[in-house]
């Protein structure tokens, strides 16, 4: 037995170990099918499972894309300049835009990736209501 080549169970090809990604689990080491195959299945399952819920969740939000397209585009024509700094806290880039308001979709505030989190947890918890909003409230003092 050759101990630098292994089978793939799936397709049934003679491959180098290279062609394997690492599984501690298994006795030697290797995942059981080789990358082409393992890429094949991840590809068609993640399709199969979660292009509804893709399709859906964009059509629920196309106007937030709407308006991060204006945004850019007026960017582009120079029309809004995306500030150096976050407007919150003075941080440095990378600087996000953040809509209070997707009605207004030049009406931004540009703000550092943790502040636009922050900012978003905030408006979540002002928004549902449930278990984890609930938890999120106390801990920001909003509720």
């Amino acid at each position: 037995m050759n101990t630098y080549q292994k089978t793939c169970f799936k397709c049934g090809e003679s491959k180098p170990k290279s062609e394997f990604y690492v599984h501690p689990q298994m006795t030697d080491g290797l995942l059981g099918k080789c990358k082409e195959c393992t890429k094949r299945d991840v590809r068609a399952s993640r399709s199969a499972a979660t292009r509804a819920y893709d399709v859906r969740r964009y059509a629920e939000r196309t106007h937030e894309h709407r308006a991060r397209i204006k945004v850019n585009a007026a960017i582009a024509r120079g029309e809004l300049t995306r500030p150096e700094a976050c407007w919150k806290c003075g941080g440095g880039p990378p600087i996000e835009g953040h809509h209070a308001d997707y009605g207004n979709p030049l009406g931004v505030i540009f703000l550092c990736k943790p502040c636009h989190a922050s900012c978003h947890k905030v408006t979540t918890v002002l928004s549902r209501d449930n278990s984890y909003t609930r938890h999120m409230a106390k801990l920001l003092e909003v509720a």
